[in-house]
């Protein structure tokens, strides 16, 4: 795409070069200010400031501009100039003093041939990529967002024999902060704690992720703002262009403002600096959008919060697709998982103030609560301190994805009191399990009829680069990146720091089916500090072979995790030491993947249990008791009509804590003691000859 506006751009200039030698209808730079010029009004900025304050504690969308009614046409407007040769070129001058930018809003838009509209300050310099027929979009509208300045001038060249253009430009939109423009504020204005995405280490275990999330300028009525969402992938994995964002960033907004939309990925610096300029990184945009589904809660007000819509028009739907997969945009359809299991660490990637794509991670629990009057509709939870800083929300982090440790979207965010100031203040995001069936009946309330297509009822979906690349198989072993039967083989060699490391496998519904290491590491990764509080029940030795063979208790996608304390992974050569590694293999024991050296803070992998490993529910010959549930100070396990032996009884809490392990010497009746155990939803797994069996029992 880039290349074809160059080619545009060039063959621009080229037009005009031929003409100037012969004509002085080309008007030069300098005489810009001789155009024929519309004056705009200055809004009310003092009364804006002040409305500005309320909407945001009301939770609405962060405003930036506030439009001005015009009606701008190449035939009421501006003067043309008329070439010898048949070409034609249109000019007008628009001024509204005091704005950042201007944005031009086309309710009419339609370019033939190699007709060129291009949009300058006065000293020449192009505030907007050239735009030409290929920008047309079969709605026949458009917006030249953020042109920086605040007296402009728009060019209009058409060739000879060439139709003429229809443009009508019926409202201006006047932006008065948060814009980048370099000559008004620095492009970083976002608050000062925020963590650029690119910034090492904490950036490198999301690259993948962030490229799915796009910063929005939102139109809605007479105003435009900023929000932030993610693509999203859908099971039938055909490359919708589905993108996910908060209901409130658009909750007034009618279909022609979303054909003004504007989404922008890749807006982010390359490293960890704040650039001074954005240069071209805002080029990478898809413009407009309409309308899926959303929580019709009037923004949270009674619901979840959601909106879901698809990127362009439903009639350039292949064009939008090879954008987003070509190389200038790269962009990465996300995951999801839409249980309402707590996740446990994850990070927030969003655009603060419209600002360049930060990061923002947190490592407890996430807890659910309300926004709104729907009970249970959101996860609350509090940013951590990293290795590069101490991200929080802002607006125009509205709508950003949440992800959970697996790189999954598991809710949208509503709003909080988080700030550089306060930034342990919680925030809420509406959870996508609520998003997926809650807020309504009909198909346009809910997520599930769109992201899960083919009626598979998964709970998982993974993230792609190119989702329709495999022919649409929906979520199955081929979502997972390896695979085994029944048995994961782990082997470990640990480096000179070995008490930074943690390790565990965790299901599709978020429960840790096993763990090793220094699970203190677990809520505390990539700190860049060094001697961890040691957990003394999981406790590795420097430079130690450990193997273990990890049963898989059920057919389903697993994800294998390490964690590194410091933030080096097992790269201890680069202090002097010695590296460790880490290789998974199949039930067959072929190495299926490897992990050496520095990964950085985590590093994780999918794995699919091919096996169908059964569990007690399934087993009709087989019948397990635990009594009394709920119970007190005891359970009662009753093995005695169990057909193959029990070797051991293990206890874990909802975490994935091992509470207590017991063997079984006899297929009987064990009496197990829960007085010291706190009151909670824990599980008991009885490990057998033939398969593990995992039941479950509540602690009054």
């Amino acid at each position: 795409m880039r290349n074809l506006f160059t080619f545009l751009f060039c063959l621009q200039f080229a037009l005009f070069g031929l003409s100037q030698g012969k004509q002085k209808e080309i008007r030069p730079f300098e005489n810009l200010k001789d155009i024929p010029t519309i004056d705009l009004a200055t809004p009310n900025l003092k009364a804006i400031h002040e409305e500005d304050v309320l909407r945001e504690k009301n939770g609405e969308l962060y405003r930036i501009g506030v439009s001005m009614e015009s009606n701008i046409t190449t035939s009421n407007s501006g003067d043309w100039t008329f070439n010898n040769n048949g070409s034609r070129t249109w000019n007008v001058r628009v001024s509204s003093p005091g704005a950042e930018a201007l944005s031009f809003l086309f309710s009419e838009f339609v370019l033939y041939g190699e007709s060129v509209l291009t949009i300058r300050d006065l000293d020449g310099k192009l505030v907007h990529k050239p735009m030409t027929s290929l920008d047309v979009i079969d709605h026949h509208m458009q917006n030249a967002a953020l042109c920086f300045g605040n007296d402009l001038v728009i060019e209009l060249y058409e060739p000879a024999n060439v139709q003429s253009s229809e443009i009508l430009i019926d409202r201006v939109m006047y932006n008065y902060r948060s814009t980048g423009n370099p000559n008004a504020h620095k492009i970083n204005e976002s608050q000062s704690c925020e963590v650029n995405v690119n910034c090492s280490p904490v950036g490198d275990s999301w690259q993948d992720e962030k490229d799915g999330v796009a910063r929005i300028y939102v139109v809605e009525g007479n105003s435009a703002g900023w929000c932030t969402g993610s693509l999203v992938n859908n099971t039938a994995q055909d490359c919708k262009p589905y993108f996910l964002t908060a209901l409130h960033c658009g909750v007034n907004t009618s279909s022609g403002n979303m054909n003004q939309w504007r989404f922008y990925f890749r807006y982010e610096s390359p490293n960890c600096n704040n650039p001074s300029t954005a240069g071209t990184l805002d080029d990478h945009y898809i413009q407009g959008c309409f309308r899926i589904a959303d929580s019709d809660d009037g923004g949270g007000n009674s619901g979840s919060d959601f909106l879901l819509v698809q990127l362009g028009a439903a009639s350039n739907e292949t064009f939008t697709v090879n954008t987003l997969k070509s190389s200038d945009f790269s962009a990465y359809w996300n995951g999801w998982k839409s249980t309402s299991s707590a996740s446990q660490g994850g990070a927030g990637i969003h655009h603060p103030a419209g600002d360049i794509k930060k990061i923002s991670t947190f490592n407890g629990n996430t807890q659910s609560t309300s926004w709104g009057s729907a009970g249970g509709s959101h996860w609350q939870l509090s940013w951590s301190s990293n290795a590069n800083g101490h991200g929080v929300t802002e607006g125009g982090s509205s709508g950003s994805p949440l992800f959970n440790n697996s790189g999954q979207i598991v809710g949208t965010l509503t709003g909080g009191s988080s700030y550089c100031n306060t930034p342990t203040s919680p925030d809420l995001y509406g959870k996508m399990s609520y998003h997926w069936t809650s807020n309504g009946s009909a198909n346009d309330e809910r997520l599930k009829p769109w992201l899960d297509p083919t009626n598979s009822n998964a709970s998982t979906m993974g993230g792609s680069y190119d989702p329709c690349d495999g022919g649409g198989t929906g979520p199955g072993p081929s979502d997972c990146e390896l695979q085994t039967n029944n048995i994961l083989k782990v082997s470990l060699l640990t480096d000179d720091y070995a008490p930074e490391t943690y390790l565990e496998l965790t299901d599709s519904d978020g429960n840790v089916v096993w763990s090793e290491g220094n699970e203190n590491v677990a809520g505390n990764f990539g700190t860049g500090q060094e001697n961890p509080t040691a957990d003394p029940t999981n406790a590795l030795e420097n430079l130690t072979q450990y193997d273990w063979d990890v049963t898989l208790p059920a057919s389903d996608c697993y994800t294998f995790a390490i964690y590194d304390y410091y933030g080096d992974g097992l790269g201890a050569a680069q202090w002097g030491g010695t590296d460790g590694n880490l290789n998974l293999k199949n039930n067959t024991g072929t190495n299926i993947h490897t992990i050496a050296g520095d990964f950085g803070a985590s590093s994780s992998v999918t794995v699919e249990n091919t096996g169908g490993t059964t569990g007690i529910e399934d087993l009709t010959e087989n019948t397990i008791s635990i009594y009394p549930n709920p119970s007190k100070n005891f359970i009662m396990v009753d093995l005695t009509q169990l057909s193959m032996e029990a070797n051991s009884i293990e206890i874990y809490d909802v975490t994935g804590k091992l509470m207590g392990s017991y063997t079984v010497e006899s297929n009987g009746i064990m009496k197990l003691d829960l007085s010291d155990y706190t009151s909670g939803m824990y599980q008991v797994r009885i490990d057998t000859t033939d398969a593990p069996i995992v039941k479950r029992f509540v602690k009054k």
